[in-house]
């Protein structure tokens, strides 16, 4: 870091410039291909969703008054791994 606070500062400027305006031209190179990416994205999300729903056997959220999964606790015998 330089001993003069105004070359840092100014450095710290330019550099944040520098990258806001190549930020600036990359959004406007790509800005075509955002709204499909952004129903990429939400495709996936349902997707993995549906898939996970698949692969616990049921389709149905849980019921709200089912039990929920205590936490592991080491000491407990109960909750030692079988072999």
């Amino acid at each position: 870091m330089p001993k003069n606070r105004i070359i840092y500062y100014g450095t710290l400027v330019l550099v944040a410039t520098v990258f806001l305006w190549l930020g600036a031209e990359l959004t406007k190179r790509i800005e075509w291909i955002l709204p499909y990416t952004a129903g990429l994205s939400v495709a996936m999300i349902v997707g993995g969703f549906v898939y996970e729903w698949y692969r616990s056997g049921r389709l149905r959220p849980p019921k709200p008054d089912a039990p929920t999964a205590r936490p592991l606790n080491p000491a407990d015998p109960k909750d030692k791994p079988r072999v």
